[in-house]
């Protein structure tokens, strides 16, 4: 056995000896295919409704020429019937993805934990077994729920308008259908480019907030004692002082209010 076998060999050892991976036990193909199935669902909804406008469209103008446009009108009607159709299918079966891809998935994590030679047997421990089956089944509704009801619709969503700039580049302008959609990369970086210039502020803010709200809830829960050590005007002033910054540092001028 060559020295890169032996390590491929040890390698595929530690791999069983751990178990699956995250991926494996919380990402089936099935879900895959059911994320696939949902994207695909909703570009025919989409690449449907725009049959159904450009029909209708184009009918108008036909008959504002004087032409007869009934073919198009049946054109028109099927796009929006099928685009109809694609959207329940997309919303229908989306939801059945999601429960048969929870089932699976919780399957398969109570399978690892059952598996593993080192569960949890009494209270001793930080997390007892029925403690760690609840945290790694909780929220696994919503993480279905989102992935194969959401997700590949989500990155559908983000092809169509390359798809409608693709078509307008062919069937009516190219030099605007093409410019269009080379300036639709534009807004994704545009928004990271404003984050990540406001991050610092936008963090001291949440900062400040954390400590207002800290100091708040203490004085809430020290009240009595803070009243008989008459320091009641006191906090109250410190407090309207902390809130006036953390709303906006022009507010730290204000005057304050008596009561």
């Amino acid at each position: 056995m060559t020295s890169r076998e032996h390590a491929r060999s040890a390698g595929a050892d530690r791999r069983r000896r751990r178990g699956p991976s995250y991926r494996q036990v919380v990402l089936t193909p099935y879900g895959q295919r059911d994320i696939r199935i949902v994207a695909v669902l909703r570009l025919l909804a989409a690449s449907c409704t725009a049959v159904a406008l450009i029909a209708t469209g184009s009918a108008l103008g036909r008959a504002w020429n004087g032409q007869e446009p009934a073919a198009l009108w049946i054109v028109a009607a099927c796009g929006a019937v099928l685009a109809g159709v694609c959207a329940f299918a997309e919303i229908k079966y989306g939801g059945a993805a999601a429960r048969a891809e929870e089932r699976r998935i919780r399957h398969r994590l109570l399978e690892v934990v059952f598996r593993s030679a080192t569960l949890p047997r009494n209270n001793e421990t930080e997390f007892t077994s029925a403690r760690l089956i609840t945290l790694m089944a909780d929220n696994l509704e919503r993480l279905t729920e989102y992935r194969q009801t959401y997700y590949g619709a989500t990155v559908a969503s983000i092809a169509i308008p390359f798809l409608t700039l693709g078509y307008v580049a062919i069937a009516i302008d190219p030099v605007v259908g093409l410019l269009i959609m080379m300036l639709c990369p534009l807004i994704p970086l545009l928004i990271v480019a404003f984050r990540r210039a406001f991050r610092k502020t936008s963090a001291r803010s949440r900062s400040e907030r954390a400590k207002l709200a800290g100091r708040y809830l203490d004085a809430i829960r020290n009240l009595v004692t803070i009243r008989l050590l008459g320091r009641a005007r006191v906090l109250r002033r410190s407090c309207a002082s902390r809130g006036r910054r953390t709303v906006a540092p022009s507010c730290a001028s204000w005057p304050e209010t008596r009561s």
